[in-house]
């Protein structure tokens, strides 16, 4: 991984790349991703927030961190305060400009029409 993210990360024509990471914790994998030249690291925060002082201690100083705090397999419930909270801490520690909100994954898992979610509470659809 690290050679392919340093080949990347040598060709000047490339937009900038951001390395994702989703279902769980990336603190075993930290030591290689530090040293990786992506602009961006993805975290899956819904499902491990326990994570979030290894990855914040780290991120580079001009990486951005996009904080996965909605769940990618369940976006039709979140608590928004306890997010807020999360991104805000986020926020304090790198600055606004270097926090970006996303869902924990890619919404593969999310159905496409709200009719076929039959079991959701009338209030929430």
């Amino acid at each position: 991984i690290k050679k392919a993210y340093t080949y990347f990360g040598e060709q000047s024509n490339l937009p900038k790349i951001t390395l994702a990471t989703y279902f769980g914790t990336v603190v075993p994998n930290l030591d290689v991703i530090k040293g990786l030249p992506v602009s961006a690291l993805h975290v899956d925060f819904a499902r491990a927030p326990q994570q979030f002082d290894d990855v914040i201690a780290a991120i580079g100083d001009k990486q951005t961190l996009s904080v996965g705090i909605v769940d990618g397999r369940n976006i039709w419930k979140n608590d928004f305060k306890k997010s807020s909270a999360f991104v805000n801490k986020a926020i304090e520690k790198l600055g606004a400009d270097r926090v970006v909100v996303a869902t924990s994954s890619s919404l593969l898992h999310t159905p496409v029409d709200l009719a076929n979610e039959t079991k959701l509470d009338a209030e929430i659809k």
